[in-house]
This record gives C-alpha cells, sequence and structure tokens, in this order.
C-alpha cells in the first residue's frame, strides 16, 4: 500500500504540473476530471502519512474517514477513466491525446488504475459510503449545469453544453451520468477490505 500511495502521488504531482501548462491555473478548475484528481492526490497524502505512523507505532490504525476520503477519490477518479473511454474517446476520437499525452496519461489512466488497486488494502466500506462519495459528483454536476445555463461557463465537456443540446438531452446525461457513478461506487465498495 505504501508503494502505491507513492506512485498515486508522484502521477499526481506530474499531472498537475503538466495540467497547469496545459489549461493554466484557474481555468483547469473547470474539469471534473481534475477535481476528481486533486482530491484523490489531498486523500493519497493524508493516508500515507497515517501510514508511516502506523508503521512506527505498531497497532495503531488508520482513521477511518481517511480510507473513506479516500474510497470517495477513487470512485470520482473512475467516473474520470469510464466518461474518457465510454464518452469523450467515442465523441472526438483520439484515444492516444486523452490516454496517453499531457496530464491525460496520469489523470485518465495511471492514477485512476493505482487507486483502484488500492482498496483492497483499506477498510470494508458500508452502504451508506457508497452514497455519500455520490455527493462530489452530484454537486460538480449541479452546478456545471446552472453556470453553463447562465452562460458563465461553456462546457467543459459537450454533455454539459445545455445551449447545444435539447433540454431533455441534458437531463438524460445527468441520469445517465450519476448513474454510472453509482455503478461505480457499488462495484468499487465490493472490492474495499480484501486484503486487510
Amino acid at each position: 500500500m505504501l508503494y502505491l500511495d507513492i506512485a498515486i502521488i508522484a502521477g499526481e504531482t506530474a499531472a498537475l504540473v503538466l495540467s497547469i501548462q496545459k489549461h493554466g491555473f484557474w481555468k483547469q478548475f473547470q474539469f471534473y476530471t481534475q477535481w476528481s484528481n486533486f482530491i484523490l492526490m489531498a486523500a493519497t497524502v493524508a493516508h500515507l502519512i497515517c501510514l508511516i505512523r502506523q508503521r512506527r507505532k505498531q497497532g495503531k490504525q488508520i482513521p477511518a474517514r481517511v480510507e473513506k476520503c479516500l474510497y470517495c477519490a477513487t470512485c470520482m477518479t473512475t467516473v474520470t477513466l469510464l466518461v474518457t473511454v465510454c464518452v469523450l474517446i467515442p465523441w472526438y476520437g483520439h484515444p492516444e491525446y486523452f490516454m496517453l499525452e499531457t496530464n491525460g496519461l496520469f489523470h485518465h489512466l495511471l492514477c485512476p488504475v493505482l487507486a483502484i488497486a488500492s482498496l483492497p488494502f483499506l477498510r470494508r466500506m458500508e452502504k451508506q459510503e457508497s452514497r455519500i462519495a455520490l455527493i462530489p459528483t452530484l454537486l460538480y454536476g449541479i452546478v456545471m449545469y446552472i453556470l453553463n445555463y447562465l452562460r458563465i461557463v461553456d462546457g467543459p465537456y459537450p454533455f454539459l453544453k445545455v445551449h447545444d443540446q435539447p433540454w431533455y438531452m441534458s437531463f438524460l446525461w445527468f441520469l445517465v451520468l450519476l448513474g454510472a457513478a453509482c455503478g461505480v461506487a457499488a462495484g468499487l465498495r465490493k472490492l474495499c477490505g480484501r486484503k486487510s
């Protein structure tokens, strides 16, 4: 688990630098991808600190809230991975751009996969955690739909562009993405605690 945490932090650090170069500092905050990965990095740093403390003081447990945050962040980055593979690549093409170039290599592929690989080492999660894991995705969707409707933001994802599609398509996209996030949270919850 220690090495997975270090690998995730290294990947997220590299991705942050590349993301700033690609989007600028402020514009990157429009993207769910960046939010999910920033949260993953913060949760992983907290988990690594607790893991080091646990190894120094034998028997000291990692706080449940830290592992819940790591689970939640993993759900978010997995949604990022799925949306990239199932929506953005079919929509725009250029899989190499989304999966292998600049920050996409880390944000869309490596860090989500490493985070999923770390789940069996966490404690088991309850159904309630699956519901809590949906909150950031739900909030992002609501805020970005409102900002797009008010023409404060354009996109950044095609399914968020409410003025470029019928209202029912926006609603349908919202339901599909929230349903995908529910499925991800439920599926990843089953991986937690397998090796504890």
